[in-house]
């Protein structure tokens, strides 16, 4: 099993907790999350990480197949009522892959 978590110096626990618990076939991965981790192996200079990363990425594109959602209109409206609801709050919202979590929570 794969976890956007563990990219992550510190991976939460409760994320690994929670995925682990969870079928494979009910894990999904939105399109934007999908680009930001090949943007961010492709920033990367020629390594052994890098290769890792890139072995990953395959390994994690076999994994999802065709669970990669779109970011559509409905999608992007979400997005942006969730980051002003923060923002009112004080709690910038970048557009992260964790920003994508509470909508992805409700879809699985």
């Amino acid at each position: 099993m794969s976890c956007l978590s563990w990219l992550r110096v510190d991976p939460s626990a409760t994320v690994i907790a929670w995925i682990s618990a969870q079928h494979e076939h009910q894990l999904y991965i939105s399109s934007i999350s999908w680009a930001e981790l090949h943007r961010g192996v492709a920033k990367l200079a020629p390594s052994k990480r890098r290769n890792e990363l890139t072995e990953w990425l395959f390994a994690l594109n076999e994994q999802f197949g065709n669970r990669k959602l779109p970011f559509g209109a409905e999608a992007g409206e979400h997005w942006a009522l969730m980051t002003v609801a923060l923002e009112s709050q004080g709690k910038p919202m970048p557009l992260r892959i964790r920003s994508f979590a509470p909508r992805l929570a409700t879809i699985i």
